[in-house]
């Protein structure tokens, strides 16, 4: 029997690996090597490690306090003032530099950009929109469904497909970034469940999701290069869909390649990018967006830079936010 709590034993590190392969996906730099550029393109699939693990999180969260204005507190603490202070900064950067209407503001602050189509690369990133939606919703979730969360998980991953292919080539198209997510999401809750009540799978369900890991990876590969109409279904193809299959199963192959490497040098690596994943992905594309349109500088010189500053400006901002609401925290506490 399988034991899957390989998975949150390496959580960060699975964050870590995430945001670097969400980072080299992001660079502007161009690789024409085979198995480079595929790995490069399929960069957004980090994406689907973030929702499968932040699911894993929030369903040890609300198992050790199932209390939903305490689950509201913590993760408006976790995602809010690092939100806040970023979105601040580059929306009045925008509207300094490119005349957006001040209004940009409240919609970059409060998450609404992305769902009233008011977002893009400097104001309000789709994924914090995502993850703000998600959190709101996982308290109702698993305190109406928990006995049954991979039955409910299973029909409502079912239904946010169909959504998804409903608003194909839509106005709401926009929104597929979104829906076609929540399985990965879900499937992160339901991972929670089995870790936390001590529930193995058997080596056959491991070889079926190896198997899932070897079809999705033949659906990428086929949608890469261009094979047939059927993969240019949409304007994106069907560049999510395959993820639903092999997000969690690769994240298992992962944790066995973790167990094998240097330990020391590679889990340090991984663990300080895994900690600071959020502030890095809040500043990241946005740094390197200012960077390439405002400086002389360009291929890897701008790249390696505006890594360096996120880097620099991620470990900042994330230990003055960690210390203020570390500071507050203890303040409701004592008064």
């Amino acid at each position: 029997m399988y034991d899957l709590s390989v998975l949150s034993k390496y959580r960060t590190q699975l964050m870590g690996f995430a945001i670097l392969w969400i980072t080299f996906y992001h660079m502007s730099l161009v690789f024409y090597i085979p198995i480079i550029s595929e790995i490069k393109w399929l960069g957004y699939a980090g994406v689907e490690i973030f929702f499968m693990v932040s699911g894993i999180g929030l369903f040890f969260s609300w198992q050790q306090n199932p209390s939903t204005i305490s689950f509201y507190k913590k993760r408006l603490l976790r995602i809010f003032p690092t939100h806040i202070l970023i979105a601040i900064i580059f929306t009045s950067i925008a509207i300094y530099l490119y005349k957006y209407e001040i209004s940009y503001l409240f919609y970059s602050i409060t998450t609404l950009g992305f769902w009233v189509g008011k977002g893009d690369t400097l104001t309000s990133p789709w994924f914090i929109s995502a993850i703000v939606f998600l959190y709101i919703l996982t308290p109702v979730f698993l305190k109406y469904f928990q006995k049954r969360i991979i039955t409910a998980s299973i029909i409502i991953s079912l239904i946010s497909i169909i959504i998804s292919i409903l608003i194909t080539n839509t106005d709401f198209s926009y929104l597929q970034i979104f829906t076609a997510r929540i399985p990965s999401f879900l499937m992160g809750l339901c991972v929670g469940y089995l870790i936390i009540n001590k529930k193995r799978i058997s080596p056959l369900t491991v070889y079926y999701l190896y198997l899932s890991l070897l079809v999705g990876i033949i659906f990428i590969i086929c949608q890469l290069h261009n094979v047939g109409d059927y993969f240019k279904y949409t304007a994106y193809g069907f560049i999510w869909y395959p993820l639903i299959l092999t997000t969690l199963p690769l994240c298992l192959l992962l944790t066995k390649v973790f167990d094998i490497l240097p330990t020391y040098i590679f889990s340090s690596i991984l663990t300080f990018w895994g900690t600071y994943s959020l502030t890095i992905y809040l500043y990241h594309e946005k740094i390197l967006f200012l960077l390439t349109y405002h400086t002389k500088m360009n291929g890897l010189i701008l790249n390696i830079l505006a890594i360096a500053v996120t880097i620099v400006a991620a470990y900042i901002t994330s230990n003055i936010i960690t210390f203020l609401t570390n500071k507050y925290s203890r303040i409701k506490i004592y008064n």
